[in-house]
């Protein structure tokens, strides 16, 4: 069993007393918006970057550290452009210890879709379809436009 210390406890730690306090929706709600400041941050530090695919591994790069993006294909219909995408070794669920779905993970979309909207000047939409506790994978698709 993953045994949590340090910031990864903290974290979970506050989530859960979020959730338990206010319900899991509010704590959705708070975990997304705090997602979304972190983002904002990072594209600071990230030079604009207008094509999707290249923004897309661009982040993933900076991420790498703490969530590995997997790029596996890209749609593109309507003037939007969707990359499925999974999340093996993903850090949340390791702290999380495999639960589905945890607030964190809205965290994890807030900063994503907000780092990426900074890059590409595109609305983002991240959306997690599928998971695999068992071998720690998330599947889902990232969509510009």
């Amino acid at each position: 069993m993953l045994e949590l210390y340090g910031s990864g406890l903290l974290l979970k730690t506050i989530m859960d007393e979020i959730a338990d306090e206010h319900g899991p929706k509010e704590a959705n709600k708070i975990a997304y918006k705090a997602g979304e400041e972190i983002g904002a941050k990072l594209t600071d530090k990230l030079l604009p970057v207008p094509d999707p695919e290249e923004a897309l591994r661009v982040l993933a790069e900076y991420v790498r550290p703490y969530i590995y993006i997997q790029i596996k294909r890209k749609k593109e219909s309507n003037g939007s452009t969707e990359f499925e995408v999974s999340y093996p070794r993903c850090m949340i669920r390791k702290i999380t210890r495999g639960a589905v779905p945890s607030s964190l993970c809205r965290a994890k979309a807030g900063w994503i879709e907000s780092a990426l909207m900074g890059m590409t000047g595109l609305k983002v939409k991240m959306e997690t379809t599928r998971i695999q506790p068992e071998k720690n994978i998330c599947y889902g698709t990232i969509t510009f436009g």
